[in-house]
Formats: structure tokens, C-alpha cells, sequence
């Protein structure tokens, strides 16, 4: 009788046993809220790699259609090219000549970072100019504030979570 009830104990041990070595694994990748993907161009032959993060918050705004949720995106091509986007998918940014963003990592000061648009013209996602720097401090951030301008709706301020970011 004990052989048969060690038996059925330890096939329930073993998968619960296997689910708390996941778990820290499982709460990790909740938390960092950081999706990881890759993209193979094959006319350059080359593996381009992103890390994308939602804003923890959304902008209520009026007319047109303001911002919800913004996300932010890391893109590599190679170790010397990176460039860091915000898009987003309702309301239009307004980063025109020499327009800036301002973002504070964690309880840092306030920085402006220039920003420019996409070569197509198009207004639902601007690039961050000194990708490197902001990377830099990214990395080593538990959260950054972005305060982008949007056309007819002004600034909102998105906070996204960055722990954890897998990328070196």
C-alpha cells in the first residue's frame, strides 16, 4: 500500500516540481513585458532583430483619435546599427524640424532626445536620433517616462517597464 501511494504522490511531485522551476522563468518574462523577435533579410543577408515594449498607460485625448498605448522598439541590423521607434496606433506625432521628446529614466532628470520621422512621411511612428545613448541608459533602467507630442492633442506622457530587457 505505501510502494502505491509513493507511486501516485511522486507522479504528482513530479509535474508540480517542474512547474516552480518554471515559475521564475514565467513571472520574469511577465514582468519585463518585452516580446523578442527576428526578421531575415534576405536580399542583404543579414538577421535583423527587435525588442518591443508596450506603454504601461494610455492617453485619453479628443480629436483625431489620440493616442491609447504607444510602444517602444529596439531594431539591430548589426552590432553599429540600432534605432529606436515609437509608434503607435491611433493619433499622429508631431516631431517636425528639430522637434524633441522628452524622457526620464527612472527618477533621472528630464532629457530631450531629437526625433525624426520615417522616410515614407508618415506620422504613427517617429525614431529616436541618439539610439545608441538612449540604449545605454535603457539597459540599465527599471522604467522610462517618454512625453511625445501628438498632432491637435499636445504631450502625453507613456511609462513603459524595461526590467529585464534581454538585449546586449
Amino acid at each position: 500500500m505505501a510502494r502505491h501511494l509513493v507511486r501516485i504522490i511522486g507522479h504528482g511531485v513530479r509535474p508540480l516540481l517542474a512547474a516552480l522551476l518554471l515559475l521564475p522563468l514565467l513571472v520574469q518574462a511577465s514582468v519585463a513585458g518585452w516580446d523578442y523577435r527576428q526578421t531575415r533579410d534576405e536580399m542583404r543577408g543579414i538577421t535583423v532583430s527587435f525588442a518591443s515594449v508596450v506603454s504601461d498607460n494610455g492617453a485619453e485625448s479628443s480629436w483625431p483619435a489620440g493616442p491609447k498605448r504607444v510602444q517602444l522598439t529596439l531594431r539591430s541590423r548589426n552590432p553599429k546599427d540600432l534605432s529606436v521607434d515609437l509608434t503607435t496606433d491611433s493619433g499622429h506625432f508631431a516631431c517636425f524640424d528639430g522637434a524633441a521628446v522628452a524622457v526620464k529614466f527612472d527618477d533621472g532628470p528630464v532629457e530631450d532626445y531629437q526625433c525624426d520621422t520615417p522616410n515614407d512621411g508618415g506620422t504613427q511612428q517617429i525614431f529616436l536620433i541618439d539610439a545608441f545613448g538612449f540604449f545605454a541608459k535603457l539597459k540599465r533602467s527599471g522604467k522610462v517616462t517618454i512625453e511625445p507630442t501628438f498632432f491637435g492633442n499636445g504631450r502625453h506622457q507613456f511609462t513603459f517597464t524595461t526590467a529585464g530587457l534581454g538585449w546586449t
